[in-house]
């Protein structure tokens, strides 16, 4: 496992976690240069500084964003807002319940990927567990999406709605409902 606090699963699990949804190595980096003395003196003894430092720099994404936003350039504005909820999120998740901020910052979380949803234009479809004997088509703008049965659970989003936009999602799609039925 990637290790940027040698020794301190915990965090390195978050910053992990964060990666792999979509962070930017150079903003991890940012955030957690500053923690690295802390995070060796235990897993609960920097967790408030750890979120001092993810907050800060969600708090700068979402000025960005609406820099963005006031230049009419709302793709980017919305892709700086993604980042921005995922980092409220992940020093959220890091705090204990009674935490003092952790609500203020869930709340922030969520309000940024709501406002980052709406400027790219995201459509989501989830075909839930349980449905094993139909088969769901919805539609994506110009374009039907089919979702096979084999596909227990399953959440695609499109930024556009365009029906070149669909070719791949249908592709992957399709490409994972092959890997299900060689099992």
């Amino acid at each position: 496992m990637f290790e940027y606090f040698p020794g301190n699963y915990v965090w390195n699990l978050s910053v992990i976690i964060a990666l792999e949804s979509g962070a930017k190595i150079g903003e991890i980096d940012e955030m957690c240069r500053p923690l690295r003395d802390a995070a060796g003196k235990g897993t609960d003894v920097g967790t408030g500084d750890f979120l001092k430092e993810w907050i800060r720099m969600a708090d700068k994404l979402v000025e960005l964003a609406g820099e963005d936003k006031a230049r009419g350039r709302l793709f980017s504005a919305g892709t700086k807002l993604q980042r921005a909820s995922l980092y409220y999120v992940t020093a959220e998740r890091m705090q204990g319940h009674a935490h003092p901020g952790r609500l203020e910052t869930y709340r922030k979380g969520t309000a940024a990927f709501r406002e980052a949803m709406a400027l790219g234009k995201v459509r989501r479809i989830v075909a839930a567990k349980g449905a094993a004997d139909q088969q769901r088509v919805s539609e994506l703008g110009k374009c039907r999406l089919q979702l096979n049965h084999c596909l227990p659970r399953m959440m695609m989003q499109l930024r556009h709605s365009q029906p070149s936009a669909c070719v791949q999602p249908v592709e992957r799609a399709r490409q994972l409902a092959r890997l299900v039925r060689l099992r």
